[in-house]
């Protein structure tokens, strides 16, 4: 079982989240096994999720380099010279 995030991912975060790592919907339901109509229906707000897949999904995201803090997200990537590039967004 997933560990649960310690700040709750928001479907907006998880928008943001895709879109730093340049992942499609699918590519998110293949790294979870969640279907790519669940994932869609969730972040356009037609839909929901139980806590345990947004906890699988915010794995996957913190996994890939994404931290979510109470008001955006930051994505750390190292670079070849090994030097922190920073994004941050934040959650309207």
């Amino acid at each position: 079982m997933p560990k649960r995030p310690k700040v709750p991912a928001t479907l907006r975060l998880f928008k943001s989240a895709r879109a730093l790592l340049g992942w499609s919907t699918q590519d998110v339901a293949d790294k979870t096994g969640i279907s790519r109509a669940t994932i869609m229906d969730f972040e356009s707000g037609r839909g929901s999720m139980t806590p345990e897949r947004v906890a699988e999904i915010t794995q996957v995201f913190e996994d890939a380099g994404i931290k979510f803090l109470r008001d955006g997200i930051i994505y750390q990537h190292m670079d070849l010279a090994t030097q922190s590039l920073t994004a941050r967004f934040e959650k309207h």
